[in-house]
């Protein structure tokens, strides 16, 4: 439930951006060119939160050669996200413009493509496994605590920066 919420908010997060970004130029065109640079730049944010992740994940779990621990797949925030994003929100948009021109094969590739965006990335980057370890973790408060974990982060500063 907690990952379908949170894909909602990102789908919700993706439209409002792209109509905010879409009323800077000239008014609400979808189909411009600004359009198509709005989702290089979602490709350009993909980019950047599956390393920002990959590297907590490496920070939590130790990613070395003899560690145990099942590391994200090399699909993990893989190119096909903005893909699979740009088709719901397109079927999105067709259904709010226009329901009745909207076809049985268009709705079922819209379908899939957000059960790909649940579950298919979890499945890639271990996101249930890393959010149970961590609550598991916190459970006991004194872990999670801001002086333990600023503690931590400067005991550990350098090997995170290299």
């Amino acid at each position: 439930m907690k990952i379908s919420l949170a894909f909602a908010a990102t789908i919700a997060a993706a439209k409002a951006y792209v109509l905010k970004q879409a009323e800077t130029d000239e008014g609400v065109d979808l189909d411009t060119d600004s359009f198509e640079d709005i989702w290089e730049e979602m490709e350009n944010t993909v980019f950047y939160v599956k390393n920002a992740y990959l590297g907590a994940y490496q920070g939590l779990y130790s990613m070395t050669t003899k560690s145990q621990v099942v590391k994200p797949d090399k699909q993990c925030f893989g190119d096909w996200i903005p893909e699979k994003l740009h088709a719901v929100t397109l079927f999105g948009d067709q259904l709010l413009e226009d329901p009745f021109s909207v076809e049985y094969e268009q709705a079922k590739d819209a379908a899939y493509s957000w059960v790909d965006l649940l579950f298919l990335n979890d499945e890639y980057c271990h996101f249930r496994d890393a959010f149970w370890d961590l609550y598991s973790f916190c459970d006991n408060e004194e872990n999670c605590s801001f002086d333990s974990i600023t503690s931590n982060m400067q005991t550990n500063a350098f090997s995170m920066i290299t």
